[in-house]
C-alpha cells in the first residue's frame, strides 16, 4: 500500500490538468520500485472553500499525502517524495507561470494496527 492522496485548491482546475497530474503520479509511484502496483491507491480532492495568503482567490495550492505502512528507510521514503516533487513540477509548469502556487508533498507512515477486509474474504 501507499495510499496518495492529491489535495488541491479548485481554481487550479482552471490552469492544471488534473487527471494528468493524477495519472503522473500514480505512474511515478507504480515506477518506483517501492511499492506493488496493486497496493498502490491514488485519489485527488479538490477544495472549494479556501484561503490562501493573502486571500486573492487567484491563488492555489496542491499537497500530495503519502500514507504508507511504516517500516520504509528514511532515505527511501526522502527519494520517493523528491521523485513525486519532481512529477508534480512538471505537470504545474503553466500554474506555477501563471499563479502563487505552493506545491508540498508529505510522507506520514500508518501505524501497525490496522483493520482490513478485502472482498471473498
Amino acid at each position: 500500500m501507499p495510499h496518495i492522496i492529491i489535495e488541491y485548491s479548485a481554481n487550479l482546475a482552471e490552469v492544471a490538468a488534473i487527471p494528468d497530474l493524477l495519472s503522473a503520479v500514480h505512474q511515478t509511484a507504480a515506477g518506483s520500485g517501492v511499492f506493488e502496483i496493486g497496493a498502490i491507491r491514488t485519489r485527488a480532492v479538490g477544495r472549494e472553500l479556501v484561503m490562501i495568503g493573502d486571500g486573492n482567490p487567484n491563488n492555489g495550492f496542491i499537497l500530495i499525502i503519502v500514507r504508507l505502512k511504516a517500516g520504509r528507510e528514511p532515505a527511501v521514503q526522502e527519494k520517493f517524495a523528491a521523485a513525486l516533487m519532481d512529477t508534480a513540477s512538471r505537470y504545474l509548469a503553466t500554474a506555477f507561470e501563471e499563479r502563487f502556487v505552493t506545491l508540498n508533498v508529505e510522507i506520514h507512515e500508518i501505524p501497525s494496527l490496522n483493520l482490513r477486509r478485502r472482498s471473498g474474504d
